[in-house]
């Protein structure tokens, strides 16, 4: 079965957060797939989550007083 793949502006609503923020994300490692003629980026919701996770994960382990 294939995953649906999200845009930009779809992953955005889910999430709660900017168009800006998915950009940034990207650049430092959010999973994603560039599809069609143009190369647009698409992004599998699960993915995405278990790389916040993590992302989150990761700080919290490399947080220190």
């Amino acid at each position: 079965m294939q995953k649906e793949l999200l845009t930009t502006t779809e992953l955005s609503k889910i999430l709660r957060i900017s168009r800006r923020t998915i950009e940034k994300y990207r650049k430092i490692g959010m999973p994603f797939y560039l599809t069609g003629p143009n190369g647009k980026p698409r992004f599998d919701l699960e993915e995405v989550q278990n790389w916040m996770k993590e992302c989150a994960k990761e700080q919290v382990e490399n947080f220190s007083f």
